[in-house]
């Protein structure tokens, strides 16, 4: 009797009880990445020369105009830095935006505020079989009127949209407590940044708030 004989033998003497117990955890295993791969077909996959543009640190900032008072006067008790006026660094930094497909043909109006932000997106797995998820993490500094450190930190999960060209990405505070979410639609246009909009329910304001980012440069 060769050894191949043998083992089927044994293993036919194994009680259907056990290969259920067995079978049962990969059975469902496989089914979940299955399932996993055929929810995200509908996305982009993530080349690896776009992984390569895409991972790491971006830097960047936010512009978020000011729209009503009750929002100002809880900006001013924070110390928040209000451009009432399109003074040389803000104009610069509005100029930046003209590189940007989307850019609407009036800029905001002030009062604005602006702040420096900084996004780490890593391409992660969805299943096994797919590499088409990012993760990561956004940091925002206010423009504050004192020499101070304030920043707020946000957990980031999306995908890739349409052609891969586009990137929503959804974030929440990792504060528990902070009643602070948002969703960001980014282009990665031609000049190697990402540049959209945001809106998200501020923290500050008590409301939803809207605004533009842009990430010039990974840094190095």
């Amino acid at each position: 009797m060769d050894v191949l004989t043998r083992i089927g033998n044994l293993l036919s003497k194994i009680p259907t009880s056990i290969w259920a117990l067995v079978l049962a955890p990969l059975i469902g295993i496989a089914g979940s990445e299955i399932q996993k791969s055929f929810e995200a077909s509908a996305y982009p996959e993530i080349s690896k020369e776009r992984v390569k543009a895409l991972e790491g640190m971006w830097e960047g900032y936010g512009i978020q105009q000011v729209t009503d008072d009750g929002s100002k006067r809880r900006l001013e008790d924070r110390k928040v830095r209000i451009n009432d006026k399109i003074d040389k660094d803000l104009q610069k930094l509005l100029d930046k935006y003209s590189d940007c497909s989307y850019t609407e043909s009036k800029q905001p109006s002030p009062p604005i505020i602006w702040f420096p932000a900084h996004l780490t997106l890593n391409v992660v797995r969805t299943s096994f079989f797919s590499r088409k998820s990012l993760q990561g993490i956004l940091e925002i500094s206010p423009n504050l009127k004192e020499l101070s450190h304030l920043s707020s930190s946000y957990e980031i999960t999306g995908r890739l949209e349409q052609n891969g060209d586009y990137i929503r990405l959804d974030y929440t505070n990792t504060d528990p407590s902070k009643k602070d979410f948002g969703t960001l639609l980014l282009e990665n246009n031609s000049e190697g940044k990402l540049c959209g909009q945001f809106m998200s329910y501020g923290p500050i304001s008590r409301s939803i708030v809207s605004g533009k980012y842009i990430f010039t440069s990974k840094a190095r």
